[in-house]
């Protein structure tokens, strides 16, 4: 999994209070667990699961998101499949404050 932060906190609290929520999942680290006492996440991950490309246009600022900062290092893998553009940017993206 690609880890890349959005651009702001205040861009991951947008996110978190749209539809872009059902999309969105809390990814708790070690350190999360070890540093804050009420275990909040500081990253979540962008989850599309089994959607194609055209049902992941449904939470288009998500689909940007992903498009702009995990499929470029995902081009870069010597293991890339170019089959289906969909599957080299793959299903998930952390986003994180």
């Amino acid at each position: 999994m690609t880890r890349t932060p959005v651009d702001t906190a205040a861009e991951l609290r947008e996110l978190l209070q749209t539809a872009n929520a059902e999309r969105l999942f809390p990814y708790v680290s070690g350190d999360d667990l070890n540093e804050s006492p009420t275990h909040a996440p500081r990253r979540y991950v962008i989850n599309f699961a089994e959607l194609s490309l055209d049902e992941a246009r449904r939470w288009p600022d998500l689909l940007s998101i992903v498009e702009r900062k995990v499929r470029p290092e995902r081009e870069k893998l010597a293991d890339n499949r170019m089959d289906d553009a969909f599957v080299v940017i793959g299903g998930f993206g952390a986003v994180s404050p």
